[in-house]
């Protein structure tokens, strides 16, 4: 089979570096080789762990597994000097690294959590150049809150859709959102589809089934604990102390999960460690749901570059971590071989893809009118109904009508 890229995607603790690393010693003891490549190596694709420091936080590889394997793209930004690293700098970095390991006859395994960094890699003209002239896209500019209230406009003018599921306040989401949304145009004007730069490549997804989200919930629970128990306070407060200037800074690595959920222990205003504890085990779960929503809206559906070029996106589910080793790995090597059962293989795992847009009723807008607040989807109508200041407000409400 020919291949110039894996890609490995997933929720947190889904398992991604895990298969990363088994596939690739895997391969190395294989008696078959592809026709170009030795070996395989990894490639970072988590946007916090391409900065030095925070390991644990970060969940950054171990110093045995980057014994084990060779990786790349990990801890080789400065905190402040590099503060303002983009995707669009991470793109050019990663192909350039890609093409020098295709040169030593390396396959590259593409892997990590943030979507858009491994969008920005393989998506031929993702955020092109054309659009980074625009003055929403530029990241040093300060907005006035007129500003901020035109751009959300001209979204709601563009991309009606799109602007219902953000914050009017959002700066960085209206802006990203209104470079997409230029460049969107400009493919259609140009009617082209999303094309891959890396013409030959394998999409795996892993995830557990909806019967089987507890698992995965358990599993970042657990994750959080283990590193809590491995120093993750300290590591906070040693960060704290070395960079205290750029704690509150929404940028680079200090955008970390875990930084503001133990801020309140490490600034030494709160001595409880547990309902830190909690709010970061929350925060991370609340991630993995946005990454799965990432591959359901985005990556499952012909708006990528992967269906859309009927490039093999395969699901695997991890309920059990051997799985990995066990099962995952060797149908991922017979597909890549081309072996008796490759085709069947393909077809078992093969995500079915679809063509409809996000759901809008999911993200429709709510007004609260007693107390003046604007919902974004169901659920965050639901929780404000349920809250204390809604019920406070109704009852003084009430009273005031009575």
């Amino acid at each position: 089979m020919l291949v110039d890229v894996i890609c490995i995607y997933g929720p947190t603790a889904s398992g991604k570096s895990d298969l990363a690393i088994e596939l690739a010693l895997a391969y190395a003891k294989s008696s078959h080789k592809l026709e170009k490549y030795q070996r395989m190596e990894i490639i970072n694709c988590d946007a916090m762990q391409c900065y030095q420091g925070l390991p644990i936080c970060t969940n950054k590889p171990s110093t045995n597994d980057l014994e084990l394997v060779p990786h790349h793209l990990f801890g080789f930004l400065d905190p402040i000097k590099d503060i303002r690293f983009h995707v669009h700098d991470f793109r050019t970095k990663t192909r350039q690294l890609i093409q020098q390991l295709h040169e030593q006859h390396i396959l590259p395994i593409l892997c990590g959590g943030t979507s858009y960094y491994m969008q920005s890699v393989l998506e031929e003209q993702f955020l092109a150049e054309e659009v980074t002239e625009h003055s929403f896209e530029k990241e040093d500019v300060e907005f006035t809150p007129k500003e901020v209230e035109e751009m959300y406009q001209q979204l709601k003018e563009v991309n009606p859709s799109v602007a219902n599921k953000l914050h009017p306040n959002n700066v960085r989401k209206i802006r990203n959102a209104l470079a997409n949304a230029s460049k969107q145009s400009l493919q259609q004007e140009e009617q082209t589809k999303p094309t891959l730069y890396y013409k030959n490549c394998i999409f795996i997804y892993l995830d557990v089934k909806e019967a089987n989200k507890e698992i995965l919930k358990e599993r970042i629970n657990k994750r959080c604990l283990d590193m809590v128990q491995k120093g993750l306070v300290q590591e906070l407060q040693d960060f704290y102390h070395q960079y205290k200037d750029y704690w509150n800074c929404n940028h680079g690595v200090f955008q970390s999960i875990g930084i503001k959920q133990f801020d309140f222990l490490i600034t030494k205003r709160e001595d409880n460690v547990e309902p830190c504890v909690e709010a970061f085990q929350g925060a991370t779960r609340k991630y993995a749901r946005k990454q799965r929503m990432w591959f359901t809206n985005y990556w499952s559906t012909n708006k990528s570059c992967i269906v859309a070029n009927h490039a093999p996106c395969l699901f695997f589910e991890v309920v059990q971590p051997s799985q990995i080793s066990k099962t995952i790995v060797p149908s991922i090597l017979d597909i890549l071989f081309d072996s008796d059962n490759a085709n069947e293989l393909v077809q078992q795992c093969q995500v079915s893809s679809s063509t409809k847009d996000d759901d809008e009723t999911e993200w429709k807008k709510h007004v609260c009118q007693i107390c003046n607040k604007e919902c974004n989807g169901s659920k965050e109508w639901t929780e404000h109904v349920k809250s204390k200041r809604h019920k406070s407000n109704k009852k003084k409400t009430k009273s005031i009508t009575v």
